[in-house]
């Protein structure tokens, strides 16, 4: 999620950007599926039978959209509207076929937050074809200012962690009972003085059996980490900058390589980020709209080697102070990049 002073919102799509609204045999990047005009999509995960769950900020939905070869052609079905909210902002998967939302109200046009307006639901799919879908709310979360990032911290216990963007601090939450506490409150999480928007995406990583927590800080443009004890979610180590310079929404890991990809949001690129800090920018440009406003990431296919994104069409910053899209959903081959 990000924050902007001023958004713009124009209808204007001129033919000399890229767009990607088309795959192409000789790209590693194809949009799977588009949403219209004023559209954005905040979070995604992967759902149950080929599919990917995505949420809106522009609306307070979540859409499933089924991929090949459960389908001929992509398709995005609503398969939830929550009540008392304007905008969805993080989910994850926190047991096998429940997903965790956050929803909240939030102003795109005036880029205005309503702190305390926010809650945590669950959505659960079963029946003999997952076809069945259920929402209920799990508690209400007043005294946050901005929950946005979220993250399953252990599965097992269905625990999960949520950053408070503009507090700058990450809580742990218990879905079956609504109990929280605040786990993180790390500099490195706080956003720059006199500005509102510091940790975003929120991972919990494990590598040769140490867990991490991953983050991004947005508007200090750093990717961080800090070892965790699997089961509190606190601190065991230092808090590390393992990068600067790269504007982050959420991010995706390459458990094949260590990689990070990092949706630039602003920026309208994808960056990868390898072991050792190194950044390059992938996908996209500042003056196209491949990736536009990319806000979320996740890997998932055939080997789990294909990166989905999902972009809010630039709203936030259009491209070249103008030129906006619906939000999309798009699909790259990391190993063709």
């Amino acid at each position: 999620m990000i924050f902007s002073s001023q958004i713009l919102l124009h209808g204007l799509v001129a033919l000399s950007f890229i767009t990607s609204s088309v795959g192409h045999p000789d790209t590693p990047i194809s949009t799977l599926f588009q949403f219209g005009q004023g559209s954005w999509l905040e979070n995604l995960a992967i759902g149950p039978s080929n599919s990917i769950l995505a949420t809106r900020l522009d609306i307070p939905a979540l859409y499933q959209i089924t991929l090949p070869p459960a389908v001929q052609k992509p398709s995005a079905k609503l398969i939830q509207m929550f009540p008392g909210a304007t905008g969805a902002l993080g989910i994850t998967e926190y047991k096998k076929n429940q997903f965790l939302v956050i929803l909240g109200n939030y102003s795109i046009p005036e880029a205005k937050d309503f702190p305390g307006t926010y809650s945590v639901w669950d959505v659960s799919f079963s029946g003999h074809d997952l076809g069945h879908v259920s929402a209920k709310k799990v508690t209400d979360i007043p005294e946050a200012i901005f929950p946005n990032g979220m993250t399953t911290l252990n599965p097992l216990t269905g625990t999960v962690l949520i950053a408070d963007s503009w507090a700058g601090l990450v809580y742990r939450l218990c879905p079956e009972t609504g109990e929280r506490e605040v786990v993180h409150d790390d500099v490195t999480m706080k956003p720059p003085a006199g500005t509102s928007l510091g940790v975003n995406g929120i991972h919990v990583i494990t590598i040769c059996e140490e867990t991490f927590l991953y983050y991004t800080n947005s508007l200090k443009e750093t990717l961080g980490r800090v070892r965790i004890d699997p089961i509190s979610g606190r601190a065991i180590g230092p808090y590390n900058t393992l990068t600067t310079g790269v504007w982050g929404d959420d991010f995706a890991y390459d458990t094949k390589t260590g990689d990070i990809y990092i949706a630039g949001n602003f920026a309208n690129v994808i960056t990868r980020v390898n072991q050792d800090g190194v950044k390059e920018e992938v996908i996209g440009s500042p003056s196209q709209l491949t990736v536009a406003g990319t806000t979320s990431a996740v890997f998932g296919g055939k080997g789990k080697r294909t990166l989905y994104a999902v972009t809010s069409g630039a709203l936030a910053s259009p491209v070249n102070g103008t030129v906006t899209e619906g939000a999309k959903l798009v699909a790259i081959e990391v190993d063709e990049i």
